[in-house]
């Protein structure tokens, strides 16, 4: 069972390859409830990865942003596995900012 207290994680990354978002729990899972990136230092492909496993990628322009808000699609949270951080790797050391709301 999920807990309902939400929290927020930052989001200003600038390194190529995977950026730890939020650490993996050591005990339950992950789940996001909101998201939002936007590249703000040029285009990129940003993936969505739990732990080392791409969960979706998404190539984005410069300024061209990203959100993912679970009660505005009226969908299930994005999900991660039991114990794995919420990662994004980016194909381009250009800055992506933004924040993720999420549950353990």
């Amino acid at each position: 069972m999920q807990s309902d207290k939400k929290a927020q994680a930052r989001i200003n990354i600038n390194t190529l390859g995977d950026n730890e978002i939020i650490a993996a729990p050591t005990t339950g899972h992950i789940e996001i409830d909101h998201l939002e990136i936007l590249p703000t230092g040029g285009a990129n492909t940003v993936t969505l990865k739990n732990g080392s496993t791409t969960i979706v990628d998404y190539a984005l322009d410069d300024n061209q942003g990203y959100t993912f808000d679970r009660a505005t699609l009226d969908t299930k949270p994005i999900e991660l596995s039991e114990a794995s951080a919420f990662n994004i790797n980016l194909s381009a050391s250009t800055t992506v900012t933004g924040f993720v709301q999420y549950r353990i």
